[in-house]
């Protein structure tokens, strides 16, 4: 308590003195974690783990230090050879919560200094929390630690497959099999932080179905032919969805009417192509992929009600948009001499950008929620594994092996 007590008044009676922090793919800044206290398992896992999320986004140099109490400004100042930032961290086991506070190494002055409740958290899930709040302070970006993953993966050395639906960190670390079946998981999209929807073969139809991270599932649609691909606003409670039982893939809004007590559908697409992955975007506004005016498919942009249609990529087989609410843009795969690359476009200024240049085929992108990364499938001849591309550095970490075939990852 008494060293609790030392480090608080640390925090309170050092001055702040603000830092620019630009870092970029080029420069990362030194930071040093440090935990002060008593050296148990769970401060050198809440340490590591800040220290391995910032170093994931390329901006940052992080060592990891370890002191018994911090309470001079002196202290803060004689880390100024090894690193620019002191990021501290100490963890009250007790009462459940982390003190934690960022230093300028150079002034010894106090950037920021919180108290954070453990809650219902593991300890990786605390780090994860502190990486994301100390990100934003340094860097005025939100993170994407906090952010779920989910995703398929697939048996590819046994004689009958079977295909498992898992959830993890954003990483892909900590991953938990959700479901698993003899038949294939394709596409799974979060609704919140819970629940997951993803679509199933059976022998007459591909239905959608709903689990929670526990594992509890049941039916969600079961129409014929297929059920797949819900959005959702985060707006509004607006959900749509693709449906074929009228003949080709069509683009629907859900609703439920409370006085029938059941749920209805309202077709919005009209015409004799196949329209998939529908996303809702600001304003309520759905963009959506189809093949309807060149047999080859294309990513659209139409309004609520389903009107005013306007075409938003050009040329080659471009497919799977994902819309990022942080940025305002669409991720897509398009094929490129031969080869499905990653695309975003800005539907602020209209613009398009090539995100991937490389040889291997990408396809299923999803954004972080902070806009500031994309996951997407990555497949060889002899492999399919996930990678995350930091849209800031353009740096690529794979974070799946190949053991299994991997893909849909979705971020929460």
């Amino acid at each position: 308590m008494k060293k609790f007590i030392k480090l608080v008044l640390l925090l309170v009676v050092f001055k702040a003195h603000p830092l620019s922090i630009n870092a970029d793919k080029t420069a990362a800044v030194k930071i040093m974690v440090v935990g002060v206290g008593h050296h148990t398992h769970a401060l050198k896992e809440l340490c590591q783990g800040i220290k391995n999320n910032l170093q994931f986004t390329g901006q940052f140099e992080v060592a990891i230090d370890y002191i018994d109490q911090l309470t001079e400004k002196k202290q803060v100042l004689s880390y100024q050879p090894k690193a620019a930032l002191l990021l501290t961290v100490l963890y009250n086991a007790h009462d459940h919560y982390v003190e934690w506070g960022i230093f300028n190494c150079k002034t010894g002055g106090r950037l920021e200094s919180k108290r954070v409740m453990q809650k219902d958290r593991s300890i990786h899930q605390l780090g994860n929390f502190l990486a994301d709040a100390a990100l934003e302070v340094l860097t005025g970006q939100k993170g994407p630690f906090c952010a779920k993953l989910v995703y398929c993966k697939e048996d590819v050395q046994q004689k009958k497959s079977k295909t498992h639906l898992c959830i993890a960190d954003f990483n892909g670390q900590h991953e938990k099999v959700v479901q698993t079946s003899n038949s294939f998981l394709i596409a799974p999209r979060w609704n919140g932080d819970d629940v997951i929807l993803y679509s199933e073969y059976t022998p007459v139809n591909m239905r959608l179905m709903v689990t929670n991270c526990k594992g509890e599932k049941e039916i969600a649609t079961d129409f014929n032919g297929l059920n797949m691909l819900p959005a959702f606003s985060q707006e509004t409670d607006d959900v749509v969805v693709c449906l074929s039982v009228e003949g080709s893939s069509q683009i629907y809004r859900y609703r439920y009417n409370a006085k029938r007590k059941r749920p209805e559908y309202v077709r919005l697409t009209f015409n004799e192509g196949n329209n998939l992955s529908p996303c809702i975007i600001k304003g309520g506004d759905i963009v959506f992929c189809s093949d309807f005016e060149t047999n080859r498919p294309q990513i659209y942009r139409m309004d609520k009600q389903g009107k005013n249609i306007t075409c938003l990529s050009q040329g080659g087989s471009c497919t799977c948009p994902a819309y990022s609410y942080a940025q305002h843009k669409i991720a897509y795969a398009k094929l490129v001499n031969g080869i499905s690359q990653i695309m975003v476009h800005d539907l602020k200024s209209g613009s398009t950008k090539q995100i991937t240049h490389d040889q291997a085929h990408k396809e299923e992108a999803s954004w972080s929620p902070c806009g500031n990364y994309l996951v997407f499938s990555v497949s060889d001849k002899k492999t399919k594994r996930l990678a995350i591309e930091s849209l800031l550095t353009n740096q690529r970490t794979f974070i799946t092996g190949s053991e299994y075939r991997y893909s849909y990852p979705c971020w929460s």
